[in-house]
């Protein structure tokens, strides 16, 4: 695999000390991290070609004039795709709880379209740098008492995480012979405002059931430990790393390396809003690990991967963002 993500400086004007000019399309860019990457490109003041099934053209407008929105599937996306530097697919159409004991609708809703998406650009000539959201949690499955390692087994534990583990075996085979550069990023449990009224997210919904007092769904006792990082810096560390030039090539676990129980994230929630939040427990889930923490050195040593935002401050993040909606 090349070790460059561009040749010099061929894409043009340079944006500040390490930082270029780049064509960057964010597949996925309306979904819960879609909408953090897009928020951090405009701080960084880069655009981005936000692709996806159902862009949300008032959102990204928002943002300002760097960003534009074009629909999956339509002649404009697909050259902005043949044009791109750098493809972040954050783009997938589950989650862990969807298509239970249904992996062909995984493999049609997400794995196919990954290889159609991969066969096009490998086609267009381009070979860009292509940045993987896969799963961490997930694609190790369970059997874990200490932080994973990218070398721990792989235990895929649901469709979801199949469809990964799948879209993963893809991309690994285009950077052996197609000659493109692959970062895939086995992600912990990011938490941010955006996950607000979403399908997921257990530390926003913590906050929000709280703070608007209703019951939060628990399920099981609470003891499932769990590695959450800021959806907020992550994004930043990424859209600095393109910019930058300096993604690496492989797969990197990203999370704090560090985890809590659901009732300590009860306790944190308790603590920021200022009211202990109301509980109905319900049977665990068969698809809930009871641990799932990954390290992170590799990220750290490699591509300068630090969190500094602890669970708490992301709380106090959350909490704001709701009391000025």
């Amino acid at each position: 695999m090349r070790n460059a993500f561009f040749k010099g400086n061929e894409r043009g004007q340079i944006l500040g000390q390490g930082a270029v000019l780049v064509e960057v399309v964010i597949l996925g860019g309306t979904g819960f991290l879609g909408r953090h990457l897009c928020e951090a490109f405009t701080r960084a003041g880069h655009g981005a070609t936000v692709i996806s099934h159902h862009p949300d053209y008032h959102f990204v407008e928002q943002q300002g004039g760097g960003l534009r929105a074009l629909e999956l599937g339509t002649g404009e996306a697909f050259e902005a795709l043949d044009t791109a530097d750098c493809v972040l697919h954050f783009g997938h159409q589950s989650k862990p709880a969807s298509n239970q004991n249904a992996e062909v609708l995984e493999i049609t809703q997400n794995v196919e379209p990954a290889l159609q998406l991969l066969s096009r650009l490998a086609a267009a000539g381009r070979r860009p740098h292509v940045v993987y959201a896969s799963s961490g949690g997930q694609i190790y499955g369970g059997g874990h008492a200490s932080p994973v390692t990218e070398a721990g087994p792989e235990r895929p534990v649901t469709p979801y995480a199949l469809g990964k583990q799948m879209v993963e075996n893809a991309l690994r085979y285009h950077a052996r012979n197609r000659n493109m550069d692959v970062s895939i990023f086995r992600l912990a449990n990011p938490v941010g405002t955006w996950q607000f009224g979403g399908r997921h997210g257990f530390v926003s919904a913590a906050v929000e059931a709280t703070m608007r007092g209703r019951d939060l769904t628990l399920f099981g006792p609470g003891k499932n430990v769990r590695d959450y990082f800021d959806a907020d810096e992550f994004s930043d560390f990424l859209v600095a790393r393109v910019l930058e030039r300096r993604l690496g090539s492989g797969i990197y676990n990203i999370g704090r390396g560090q985890g809590f129980t659901e009732r300590e994230v009860l306790d944190f929630v308790g603590q920021v809003v200022g009211r202990a939040p109301s509980v109905i427990e319900k049977p665990g889930r068969a698809f809930d690990l009871p641990y799932s923490v990954l390290s992170i050195e590799k990220a750290a040593q490699e591509l300068g991967w630090s969190p500094q935002v602890d669970l708490p401050h992301t709380i106090t993040k959350l909490k704001a963002a709701l009391t000025t909606a």
